[in-house]
């Protein structure tokens, strides 16, 4: 277990897929789209922050999106916020 790595990578297919399933079973105003990994921390599992946008262009607004992905593979949105 430890702190959180400050990054910024582009999403795997898998980091995508672990977004998707968590985001499916979310309830959100506005449709957030994952442009890449800005944390990750290891804990009984892996938690993510992904940095998303919302709209487009100029007038987008960026949002984290943290999500855990438990040792079982089950993926929880543990917060969302703007960026």
């Amino acid at each position: 277990c430890g702190g959180w790595s400050e990054e910024d990578t582009e999403l795997t297919e898998d980091e995508l897929a672990i977004f998707n399933d968590a985001m499916s079973k979310e309830v959100v105003d506005t449709q957030l789209i994952p442009k890449s990994i800005i944390g990750r921390q290891v804990v009984a599992g892996m938690n993510y922050k992904f940095l998303c946008t919302a709209g487009e262009g100029e007038d987008a607004a960026q949002y984290v999106v943290q999500i855990f992905h438990d040792l079982e593979g089950q993926n929880v949105v543990s917060t969302i916020y703007e960026y």
